[in-house]
Parts: structure tokens; C-alpha cells; sequence
């Protein structure tokens, strides 16, 4: 064989190796990891996601596992890092994320309607209790402000923008302390335990909560509510590849009478498709302070 044709021959084969080598970069995860941001108080309840486990792991052909968050913060660098692979975050987290540069995206939220178009609403609102009397922020000034995370949506990145845009001022000048309760729940025990005068959290937790036995909104004044946000996304890794993708797509919108428990739980009637562009809002709006 000539020189010429051995280098055109050794050209080839580099590329033929090169194009293989590329079509093996996506990820293919033995395990495949599923986190979720802390909401409640009671953390046992991530046992409720038993059946999108069970149906990920017949649907994929493997192990699911339920990796514990105690942050949202600590979901975001899972993500990062590339030891989540799925997960559902917060709007706020998942701008965030994306502002950051994580290769993710947005593929379904939970919903009431199954036939809806894109996320459901929900709000952020200040509340404060009821036999307190506080009827708006101005009385609030200097006083203990419970919020969630510095990373949720409506427990901490929707209320700084709201009370600059009131007050003129940083949240933390506005209020007097202000502390991170870790989840909506908790934030919520603490204004009715009276460690706090008030707190951001999501509406949703307030209609769905529970206090001594009774609903919590029975006992809680609302003060402010947000604008609507764009309901919690679930979020994947690009790189995976795209069998596992389409594995995943199958079970959230093909399968669902296979994740009734959870939509139970969460009083939704199932998932609807969603994308980046449901959340171009809050990428655009999250670095305000």
C-alpha cells in the first residue's frame, strides 16, 4: 500500500473513530438520580414519589433513587456537578440554574388540568396570623420575617424584588431579622408559633397546610400576593441520552395512570408538557434586587 493511500486510510478511521466516540458522550447512568426541593416539614413524605420511582425504574429498566436535598441549594449543585439527573426545582431555582450555565431543561410540571397548555399559577403571599391585625407591609417595618430558602422562588427570589419595588429599600433593611425556615411549612409553623411576624411563602402550602388539627389558612391573614408564577418544573440533564430521554418522556405523559398515588398527594390531575420558554420571565427578572 502506498504512503498516500495508508494516510487516507489512517484519516478515515480517526474520523470513523472520532464520530463514535462523540455518539458515546451522552450519559447513560446505571442508577438514574431523582431529587426534590424541600417543601414540607415532614420530609418523609418524599415517600409519596414511590410510584414515579417504581414506574421510572420498570419504564428505564433500572435503578431509581431518590437522592435527600435538605436545600434547594443542595439540588442546584447536584445538578451542576452531575450527581442529579433528574429532579423538580422551583422556577426561581431552575432560572437560576440555567443563568449559571447547568445543562438542563425543562420537559413537564404537575398540573390540575391534564389537557392544560404549559404550568399551572401559583403565588407567592406575605402572611402574617390573623389575631395579629397587621393589615399591611408598612406595619411589618423592623419587624422578624420568616422566608424559605434564599433560592426559592416564593419564599425568597419573588419576595426581594416585591419589597424593593414597594419600599425602595433591601428586604433585609425592611424587616428587622430575617431568618431561612428551610421549607414552606416550616415557614408558615413559625408565623403561627409566633417566632416570627411574618412570612413569604407559596399559596399553595398555605391552602394545603395544616394547624392543630385545622387548616392552616384559618389562621393566617395574607397581606400581599404576587403576581402568578409558573408552577415547579421537572428538569433532566441534557447529556443524557436520548433513549433514557424518551424513557423518561414515556412514563410522565404515557404512564400516568401508573402515578395516580402521586397526583393524589398532590391534588393534580397530571403532567403537561413544559419549556424553557414558560419560565423566560423569571430568567429575565431573577437578578433584580
Amino acid at each position: 500500500m502506498s504512503k498516500i493511500a495508508f494516510g487516507l486510510c489512517a484519516v478515515f478511521l480517526f474520523a470513523a473513530t472520532a464520530g463514535a466516540a462523540q455518539e458515546q458522550v451522552c450519559s447513560n447512568p446505571a442508577t438514574l438520580r431523582l431529587a426534590i426541593i424541600p417543601q414540607m416539614k415532614d420530609q418523609t413524605a418524599v415517600g409519596r414519589y414511590d410510584a414515579l420511582i417504581e414506574t421510572l425504574q420498570d419504564e428505564l429498566d433500572r435503578n431509581v433513587v431518590l437522592v435527600p436535598a435538605g436545600s434547594y441549594g443542595a439540588v442546584i449543585e447536584g445538578l451542576f456537578d452531575g450527581s442529579i439527573d433528574l429532579a423538580e426545582l422551583g422556577p426561581g431555582s431552575y432560572a437560576l440554574a440555567r443563568d449559571r450555565g447547568a445543562n438542563i431543561t425543562a420537559f413537564a410540571s404537575l398540573h390540575k388540568q391534564i389537557d392544560a397548555s404549559g404550568p399551572s399559577n401559583y403565588h407567592s403571599v406575605l402572611i402574617t396570623r390573623k389575631d395579629a391585625g397587621i393589615q399591611s407591609l408598612d406595619v411589618l417595618r423592623g419587624s422578624a420575617l420568616s422566608l424559605v430558602d434564599p433560592v426559592s422562588t416564593s419564599g425568597g427570589i419573588v419576595p426581594r424584588v416585591a419589597v424593593r419595588r414597594m419600599t425602595g429599600m433591601h428586604l433585609e433593611t425592611w424587616f428587622g431579622r430575617v431568618s431561612f425556615a428551610g421549607s414552606h411549612d416550616l415557614a408558615i409553623d413559625a408565623v403561627l408559633n409566633g417566632r416570627v411576624a411574618a412570612a413569604f411563602v407559596a399559596d399553595t402550602r398555605v391552602k394545603e397546610g395544616v394547624y392543630n388539627g385545622r387548616p392552616a389558612a384559618d389562621a393566617l391573614h395574607i397581606i400581599w400576593r404576587s403576581d402568578p408564577i409558573p408552577a415547579d418544573p421537572f428538569v433532566y440533564q441534557v447529556g443524557l441520552c436520548e433513549p433514557v430521554r424518551q424513557a423518561i418522556h414515556r412514563v410522565f405523559f404515557e404512564r400516568q395512570d401508573d402515578l395516580q398515588p402521586l397526583f393524589a398527594w398532590r391534588d393534580r390531575q397530571g403532567f403537561v408538557p413544559v419549556s424553557d420558554s414558560d419560565y423566560q420571565l423569571l430568567m429575565a427578572e431573577k437578578g433584580v434586587d
